[in-house]
């Protein structure tokens, strides 16, 4: 199984530049990307500058855009960004607090 987490901080790297650019707009990315790596068994990035994605990388890259489309399209359906609906916020307090 994919962790999407992981494949975030890879776009990331690419949409951004490269590493040190990526690691201003989401931490620990140099990490993730190794752990992808490991996980994958393969080099993902080549690290030169700036960075190129191998061809596993790009097909990573393509699955998790099309990830991210189904999961903008199920947003829509679910109306889940629309405005006009109430947000729910779920406030947790204990009992000492509620008695001041």
């Amino acid at each position: 199984m994919l962790d999407y987490a992981h494949l975030r901080a890879l776009s990331v790297v690419f949409s951004e530049g490269g590493f040190e650019r990526a690691a201003k707009a989401q931490s620990a990315v140099s990490q993730r990307i190794k752990q992808l790596e490991e996980r994958i068994g393969q080099a993902l990035v080549i690290r030169t500058t700036p960075v190129e994605a191998t061809a596993t990388c790009k097909r990573l890259l393509r699955h998790y855009s099309q990830v991210e489309l189904l999961e903008s399209e199920l947003r829509v359906e679910m109306n889940v960004d629309d405005p006009s609906l109430p947000t729910i916020v779920k406030i947790a307090v204990n009992a000492d607090s509620l008695a001041t």
